[in-house]
């Protein structure tokens, strides 16, 4: 809870009242698809990204029309190192786009919402090669 929600509660707090103070910014917040199908063995981590996008919304409402709020929910973006190969396999195979993700497909979303999303505020984007919807 410290380091993946609390952490991002402060930076949103410190980083939101400067930019209110300046009546202009952009907030990307980090989740993850986890809140969707919480993993029965990781529930403390899929609860405190589930509270990043009950922040992200949040703040999109307290924050309007000076500051954006929007958060980003990879899925399987890197095979872990030692990862069990089976478990990848069959993870790929689960995937719509049939393989995992990479860093650049986090990083091209983040740069999409930078650069063109100033008419996007609350919003969830998913970064899932299409995990959700299956």
């Amino acid at each position: 809870m410290q380091s993946n929600l609390k952490s991002v509660f402060w930076g949103c707090k410190i980083f939101g009242e400067t930019m209110m103070s300046r009546k202009s910014g952009k907030i990307i917040n980090i989740a993850d698809i986890s809140t969707e199908r919480v993993w029965a063995g990781y529930i403390p981590y899929c609860v405190s990204k589930a509270g990043v996008i009950a922040l992200t919304k949040g703040l999109a409402k307290v924050l309007a029309p000076h500051i954006t709020v929007n958060a980003i929910a990879p899925g399987a973006i890197l095979e872990p190192e030692n990862f069990d190969k089976k478990l990848a396999e069959r993870l790929v195979k689960k995937t719509p786009l049939k393989r995992f993700g990479t860093p650049q497909d986090v990083a091209n979303a983040i740069a999409f919402l930078i650069e063109n999303g100033d008419y996007i505020t609350g919003t969830v984007i998913k970064i899932d090669g299409g995990q959700s919807i299956i």
